[in-house]
């Protein structure tokens, strides 16, 4: 009898191998910054809500429309958020999140965010679509390598990955300004040992090494800001009184 009680109970509670086996869900690891910075396994479909995991990767994402390295998705911007059911410049804020600090430490997650809305701004007067799809394939969300001729502008970010409610909920905050800047007004954002490993293995549309590339926007006026409870992150701000085109 307790041997049969105990296959009962294993049926009911099926061991986390199982349970994906059973469910057929794959692990996926989160892209940032236009690459896999992390390698933070994350359950993709057929996921109950109340899961850890799942809590720990902001939910469920809003919609399917991931996308491949070095590409990108020719559908209207407006169209995804408004599927979405999301203002154009939340969604969009929102997706870049996810393509550039999917799970990683708040922190990180609120500069980046912080950095795009403040080049927004600067750039694009406020519309982050326009800062987050310039470039190669212009005007559509894609990956930040798609490839591009050298001296031709590459694009800002990436916004490879569907946002989840988290990537979302932060993006509204930080356009309501209930979130606060911790960058310090940084405009750009840079993972310098990411960097040096995706030219160092020859990843497709990575030539600068962070030294040089740093080297070039101290030149072009910015200070170097590392926001505080981040590592391997700094931004790029401009003084008081630079004027960048």
């Amino acid at each position: 009898m307790g041997r049969a009680l105990q296959r009962r109970r294993r049926r009911r509670n099926p061991g986390a191998a199982e349970w994906i086996g059973q469910h057929r869900v794959p692990l996926i690891g989160v892209g940032l910054l236009g690459a896999a910075a992390f390698a933070l396994p994350y359950f993709e479909a057929d996921v109950p809500q109340w899961l850890p995991l799942n809590r720990l990767t902001g939910g469920p994402k809003v919609d399917d429309q991931d996308i491949a390295s070095g590409q990108w998705l020719a559908v209207d911007p407006a169209q995804l958020a408004a599927s979405a059911g999301q203002p154009l410049n939340t969604y969009s804020l929102g997706r870049a999140i996810r393509s550039e600090a999917g799970s990683a430490p708040a922190a990180e997650r609120t500069a980046v965010g912080w950095a795009i809305w403040n080049h927004a701004n600067a750039h694009n007067g406020g519309d982050v679509t326009a800062s987050v799809t310039n470039g190669p394939a212009e005007g559509f969300y894609g990956a930040q390598n798609i490839p591009h001729a050298v001296g031709e502008v590459a694009r800002y970010c990436s916004t490879r990955f569907a946002p989840r409610q988290s990537d979302l909920d932060l993006a509204q905050q930080i356009i309501d300004g209930t979130v606060a800047d911790n960058t310090a007004g940084g405009e750009y954002f840079f993972k310098p040992g990411l960097q040096d490993r995706l030219v160092k293995a020859a990843t497709g549309g990575y030539r600068q090494s962070a030294q040089a590339h740093i080297d070039s926007m101290v030149r072009g006026g910015y200070e170097v800001f590392r926001p505080a409870g981040t590592s391997d992150f700094i931004v790029f701000r401009r003084p008081a009184g630079l004027v960048v085109s």
